[in-house]
C-alpha cells in the first residue's frame, strides 16, 4: 500500500475568491425503505454541529445553507458524508441511512467518496476477529482496489478532485490501522507486537497526511487522529505526568497546522475527557483549565474553543471541587426520606457502593474502624448504596449482616456525581460543596489529615 499525499490543496483554498463562499448550497433528496419525520445532517464534524430537517409525506426533503469554506463536508444520518462547494445543488437518494445515489454538482467526486466509505464497512466489522495477516490483507485489497478506481476515474476538476479522494482514502486506511492496533493492545499482546513492528503499519507512524487542509473536516481525518492519539496514550505514556498533560504533549508533538489542530482539541470532548477524569481526578480540573485557556488563545476558529469549553462545563463542571452538589433525596433503612442538604452544616465522608460489589462489602470492617477512631462531631460518615428501590431488602440485609455503621442510605442515582467504579469515597465540605470525589480509603493515613485540615479551616472561618 502506497500512501498518496496531496500537495496542492492548500494552494486551492488560498487562491479562491472569498465572494464565492456567499453562494448558498442546496441539498434535496428522497428517502426510500420506510417513513421518517426528519433527516439528520451534520455540518461540522469537529463540533458535532447537527440539525434536523423535515421529511414530507412523500419522503422528500430539502435544505440549504451558506458555506463557510470552499469545500464543505456534510454527513447524513450519522453515516455517509459528501463534499459540496458554494453554489452547488445536489439531489441524494437515501436508503437505510446510506446515500445510494447522488446527482447534481460534483457527482463524480462524491460518488468516489461514497464508494470509499461504503466498501470499508466489512473491514470495520472484522476488526475484532481477524489475525494481523488476515486484517492487513483485507486492508491492502480494499485500498488497492479503491486506488485503481480513483486513478482510472475522470474527474471534472482533474487532479484536484483526485487528490481529495486519495487523501480521504489514506485517512480511512490510517483510521483502520490504528483502530486495529488499539484493539490488539487490549486483546492479544503477541498480535499487537507483530502489528506495531510491521511494514504495513510503519507507513502510518509519522502520519504525514495529517497535514491535509481540506480533508481535516471529514470523518476519516478525525477517526484517524482519534485512534492515533489513543494508540500513543497506550504506548508512550509518561508516568510522571497526568493523563491530560500526556495527551496535550501528544497533540503538540504532531505540530499540526491550526485548522487541523482544532480537530485534535475538539476530539478531547468525545474521547478523552472522561478517561482523564477517571484516571487523574486530583489534577484533572487544573490541567484541563490550563489546556482550555491555551486553546482559547491558539484556536484557529474561536467557535471551536468556545464549543470545547461549553461541552466541558456541561459534562464536568458540576464535578469541580468547590461546586455545590445539587440536592438529592436519600432513603434510610427505616424507609424515611432525607435530603443531602440536611447535612449542609457538616463535613461528610461518603462511601459509595452497591450490593453487587464484593470489594465494597469486604471494605466494611475498615470503614467501621474509621468511625470508631474518628469521633470528631464536625464530620458525618455516610454510606450511600447506588441501587434501585426493588433491592432495598437485600441492601438492608447486607447492612445487618456486616453491621455497617454510620448513616446508611440507598439512592438509585447515588449522589448524581458521575459514574465510578465501586467502592468510591467522597469528601463533601460544608454547604454541600465538593472537596474530593476521589478521597482516600478509610484505612489510608492521608484521610485523617485531610479531615482534620478541613475541620481546622472551618473553625478558622468562624474566628
Amino acid at each position: 500500500m502506497k500512501i498518496q499525499i496531496s500537495k496542492i490543496l492548500a494552494i486551492i483554498i488560498v487562491c479562491c475568491p472569498c465572494f464565492v463562499l456567499a453562494q448558498r448550497i442546496t441539498v434535496s433528496g428522497k428517502i426510500s425503505g420506510g417513513n421518517q419525520e426528519s433527516i439528520l445532517v451534520c455540518f461540522n464534524n469537529a463540533r458535532l454541529d447537527y440539525e434536523n430537517f423535515a421529511v414530507d409525506k412523500y419522503n422528500q426533503f430539502s435544505f440549504s445553507f451558506t458555506p463557510k469554506k470552499l469545500y464543505n463536508f456534510i454527513q447524513i444520518e450519522y453515516s455517509d458524508e459528501i463534499v459540496l462547494q458554494p453554489g452547488d445543488s445536489v439531489f441524494i437518494s437515501v436508503q437505510e441511512k446510506h446515500i445510494v445515489d447522488i446527482s447534481g454538482n460534483n457527482v463524480t467526486l462524491n460518488k468516489s467518496l461514497l464508494e470509499v466509505q461504503q466498501k470499508k464497512s466489512e473491514i470495520w466489522e472484522s476488526i475484532q476477529n481477524n489475525t494481523f495477516i488476515d486484517f492487513f490483507n483485507k486492508v491492502d485489497l480494499w485500498y488497492n482496489k479503491n486506488l485503481e478506481q480513483i486513478r482510472a476515474c475522470k474527474y471534472v476538476n482533474g487532479n484536484v478532485d483526485r487528490d481529495i479522494v486519495l487523501a480521504y482514502l489514506n485517512f480511512e486506511a490510517a483510521a483502520l490501522s490504528y483502530a486495529y492496533l488499539n484493539v490488539m493492545s487490549v486483546r492479544d499482546t503477541n498480535q499487537y507486537a507483530k502489528a506495531i513492528n510491521s511494514k504495513e503499519f510503519m507507513q502510518f507512524t509519522e502520519m504525514k497526511n495529517f497535514y491535509d487542509t481540506i480533508i481535516y473536516q471529514a470523518i476519516p481525518y478525525s477517526s484517524a487522529l482519534n485512534f492515533y492519539l489513543r494508540f500513543q496514550m497506550n504506548t508512550a505514556f509518561d508516568d510522571n505526568k497526568s493523563y491530560m498533560l500526556n495527551l496535550w504533549d501528544k497533540i503538540e508533538a504532531l505540530n499540526l497546522p491550526k485548522p487541523n489542530n482544532d480537530v485534535a482539541y475538539c476530539l478531547l470532548n468525545r474521547n478523552f475527557f472522561n478517561r482523564g477524569y477517571n484516571e487523574s481526578y486530583d489534577s484533572f480540573f487544573q490541567d484541563v483549565d490550563t489546556l482550555l485557556n491555551y486553546f482559547d488563545i491558539h484556536a484557529n476558529e474561536k467557535e471551536n474553543a468556545a464549543f470545547l469549553r461549553e461541552e466541558f462545563e456541561r459534562n464536568f463542571g458540576y464535578l469541580r471541587p468547590g461546586r455545590q452538589i445539587k440536592d438529592i433525596e436519600l432513603t434510610d433503612t427505616l424507609g424515611n426520606k432525607h435530603l443531602l442538604s440536611e447535612f449542609k452544616n457538616k463535613i461528610i465522608y461518603v462511601k459509595m457502593w452497591n450490593i453487587t460489589c464484593g470489594p465494597c462489602i469486604q471494605a466494611i470492617p475498615e470503614y467501621n474502624e474509621l468511625l470508631t477512631t474518628f469521633t470528631d462531631t464536625n464530620v458525618v460518615f455516610m454510606a450511600v448504596s447506588k441501587d434501585r428501590e426493588k433491592y432495598t431488602e437485600q441492601w438492608k440485609s447486607i447492612i445487618r449482616k456486616h453491621n455497617q455503621k454510620g448513616l446508611n442510605f440507598i439512592s438509585e442515582k447515588g449522589l448524581n456525581l458521575g459514574i465510578h467504579g465501586f467502592p468510591r469515597y467522597y469528601i463533601i465540605g460544608k454547604g454541600n460543596t465538593i472537596v474530593s470525589l476521589n478521597a482516600p480509603r478509610p484505612n489510608s493515613p492521608k484521610l485523617k489529615a485531610m479531615l482534620e485540615e478541613l475541620i481546622k479551616k472551618e473553625q478558622n472561618k468562624k474566628l
